[in-house]
């Protein structure tokens, strides 16, 4: 397959077109109940060690151990473990879950949990909420939640290319119809470059049933004149099967910009199958796909500045970067940013202008500049860079 997709071949006349799909419309999902209230003591669990007893009865991060060995529990001083011997001792514990008190029997021994060594119960459960929250306002979870964030990024990326190069489809726009009818006419394989930034759903079972979510479209009668009509009426979500069937592509680069793009059935030295496979056999040369769930605004940071790397659209740039340079550099540059150079970006990408910090021409990674001024960095952890590889052609 590598040799393939880096064989020599003849480059397109004209301007790189782009079309990029981003910003669905779902419907609105019912409203949740109200939580429940935390308990009013206990031995809040932070995480628990893989494979310690507590992992091994199921207790899990988030829990709150109430009892044990027949001993109310209200700071971590009172839980007196009892030792692993032996003769195999089943202690009763009881634990709160999601409002639900549930008693349990457990192994005698070290539990293997982390927890607040004095801090309340009541107290960590509302701040693990309200953590879960934030981190639920910017990742793309497996719910058909709005994605405002990929507007912002659609548009970024689209401001990169030359004027009247790129296609974007938002909204209400983003259908699977839409979408379908570019393949069906052959327009699809017209664009050298594809990006979706949607939800995503990788199927660890079946290969090809992996998917992305567009936006929902009023129910309509199947007509032969329908492209949806190819092998189905059109349900919102494009899989790597239809793909298979339905789609040809000429493109440099395909990026589905959406959680666990990159995944689907392990299958050894094949790794995972699903939409690369898809793809490549269809046309595409290269592909950016994700490892795991994503930040939106990190994202939309990071995929503009790659788009500015593979055009090179940078002042720093003489020409544009192969597309393993281009994600490297995306990647370094991001994991760097300050928080106030975090904010004076997004604001510039939702002022539409694609505008390169002060010192982005230092070929030097700025972490291993002496003159790097001081802050914090909230993109610095892996988690938030490195989702993101490269597939296939590396040029």
């Amino acid at each position: 397959m590598f040799a393939r997709v880096s064989a020599p071949r003849s480059q397109p006349s004209g301007s790189p077109r782009l079309l990029a799909l981003g910003d669905p419309a779902f419907p609105k999902g019912a409203p949740n109940g109200p939580a429940p209230a935390p308990p009013d003591h206990g031995i809040p669990i932070l995480a628990v060690e893989p494979d310690g007893v507590a992992d091994l009865f199921g207790l899990k991060a988030g829990d709150v151990l109430l009892e044990y060995n027949g001993k109310a529990l209200r700071t971590r001083n009172d839980l007196a473990v009892v030792p692993a011997g032996d003769k195999v001792i089943k202690i009763p514990i009881k634990f709160w879950r999601d409002g639900e008190v549930r008693p349990l029997e457990i192994a005698a021994g070290p539990l293997g949990i982390q927890s607040h060594p004095n801090r309340p119960a009541a107290q960590v459960v509302l701040a693990q909420r309200a953590a879960a929250e934030v981190l639920r306002s910017g990742v793309r979870a497996e719910g058909l939640a709005p994605l405002p964030g990929t507007r912002r990024e659609v548009q970024a990326i689209a401001a990169v290319f030359p004027s009247g190069q790129a296609t974007t489809l938002l909204g209400a726009e983003a259908t699977e119809s839409k979408l379908q009818q570019l393949a069906q006419s052959g327009a699809l394989k017209t664009y050298r470059y594809l990006h979706l930034a949607r939800h995503g759903q990788a199927n660890p079972d079946v290969a090809l049933s992996s998917a992305v979510f567009l936006a929902a479209e009023p129910e309509r009668p199947i007509s032969s004149a329908d492209p949806a009509a190819l092998g189905s009426a059109p349900d919102g979500q494009v899989t790597a099967e239809q793909i298979v069937r339905t789609w040809d592509l000429d493109a440099d680069l395909v990026v589905l910009s959406a959680c666990e793009s990159g995944l689907g059935r392990y299958a050894g030295g094949e790794g995972y199958l699903g939409f690369a496979q898809a793809l490549f056999v269809k046309g595409a040369r290269s592909l950016v796909l994700s490892q795991w769930k994503v930040d939106d605004k990190a994202t939309a940071l990071l995929m503009t500045r790659f788009y500015q790397n593979l055009l090179g659209q940078r002042p720093a740039l003489s020409q544009p970067l192969p597309k393993t340079e281009a994600l490297d550099e995306a990647k370094r540059w991001l994991r760097n940013l300050t928080a106030d150079e975090i904010g004076t970006e997004l604001a510039a990408l939702d002022r539409g202008t694609v505008r390169p910090l002060a010192n982005a021409d230092d070929p030097v990674p700025r972490a291993a500049s002496a003159a790097q001024p001081a802050g914090v960095r909230p993109y610095a952890h892996p988690y938030d860079w490195a989702a993101f590889l490269l597939i296939g052609d590396p040029n």
